[in-house]
């Protein structure tokens, strides 16, 4: 619920701002841009229409949504009391988007086959992650990373390599020593900056000491030990 109420935040935010450089534009501008905003809306609908049409797989209805945030509004307030008051007019399983990602939803609580389908009998269909050619096939090797790699033969070594070399409690041990270093390195400097009556900035210094752990328990350094 936070994610959607930040998602949300931040969807306002660019709203106000776009107003914002709006009342600075002249009013062939604002001509300009209204007519764009028309013609990728009629283009999105018409490419909506006819994927339905030759999507022989019927989504289930949906409540109304917003063109860019989709039915983040329908997730204001209490979730418990949200999820069902917005489904209830639309089945059990209503079809609902968080900004340009649909998803399908199972709501209520006597509908227990449904969820058991989909995070049991058919968990590894609804397991693998959408696929975008960016991240996973330039950054992680066209999907062979253990993060986006779809459910298989490859997923399943991938994971048990991980959890046997990695995540083992020998190599979680192992590496006591070095998280017990960062940490005290991470108390260091805000003791100093504590006495120096300085601005602390956690998120920084958080950031700083994930990155030096992920270096350390990869290559057995950090790039703060070349400096």
């Amino acid at each position: 619920m936070r994610h959607y109420s930040k998602c949300l935040y931040n969807t306002v935010k660019a709203f106000y701002k776009c107003l914002y450089s709006i009342r600075k534009m002249s009013l062939q501008g604002i001509f300009v841009v209204v007519l764009l905003l028309l013609l990728h809306y009629a283009l999105a609908t018409f490419s909506a229409s006819r994927a339905r049409k030759n999507n022989k797989d019927r989504l289930p209805p949906s409540p109304l949504a917003l063109l860019v945030i989709g039915h983040l509004l329908h997730l204001v307030g209490s979730l418990p009391r949200t999820s069902p008051s917005a489904a209830s007019p639309h089945g059990t399983g209503p079809t609902c988007s968080s900004g340009l990602a649909p998803c399908r939803c199972s709501s209520r609580r006597r509908r227990v086959p449904a969820a058991e389908a989909i995070l049991h009998t058919h968990d590894h269909v609804f397991a693998s992650r959408p696929r975008t050619v960016l991240l996973a096939d330039i950054v992680f090797y066209r999907s062979r990373d253990v993060r986006f790699a779809p459910y298989g033969d490859h997923w399943r070594q991938a994971r048990k390599l991980v959890t046997t070399h990695l995540l083992s409690a020998k190599k979680v041990q192992s590496l006591r020593l070095a998280r017990e270093e960062e940490v005290s390195l991470v108390m260091t400097k805000i003791s100093k900056a504590a006495t120096a009556s300085a601005v602390v900035d956690i998120g920084q210094i958080l950031r700083s000491f994930t990155n030096d752990m992920i270096c350390r328990t990869v290559s057995g350094k950090c790039p703060r030990d070349d400096r």
